[in-house]
């Protein structure tokens, strides 16, 4: 199994459907047990990718969650992660193209708008 992901990385949830091991577990008893989840189309950044030793399934931590607490209040081993394949990387597009898309919505006339650099 390949992993496409870093350190350090933004990454962006495109399927929020919650599996822990191998068994489907409701999110709402989840979250009363204290996980905290990744909601879809929000950007997060990989804190460590690991293999599950279960199924041997990539998954990342995120720096904004933090489900350490797990580790010692409910059995596991380690931190539990959320499979790799549930995520994407985040396209980072800089200050130019966000000024030229809103120059356009801005120019009336139709005419390209010159800009010094």
């Amino acid at each position: 199994m390949t992993c496409n992901f870093r350190i350090g990385q933004k990454v962006v949830l495109v399927d929020d459907s919650v599996r822990v091991g191998d068994g489907i577990v409701p999110k709402a008893r989840a979250t009363r047990l204290g996980a905290k989840y990744p909601v879809k189309g929000c950007v997060y950044t990989v804190r460590d990718v690991r293999t599950t030793t279960i199924s041997g399934e990539i998954c990342l931590l995120l720096v904004e969650l933090d489900n350490s607490h797990f580790v010692a209040a409910h059995g596991f081993k380690f931190e539990p992660g959320f499979s790799a394949w549930r995520f994407r990387p985040a396209v980072e597009r800089g200050t130019d193209l966000g000024m030229s898309i809103l120059r356009s919505l801005l120019n009336k006339t139709g005419k390209p708008v010159e800009v010094d650099a």
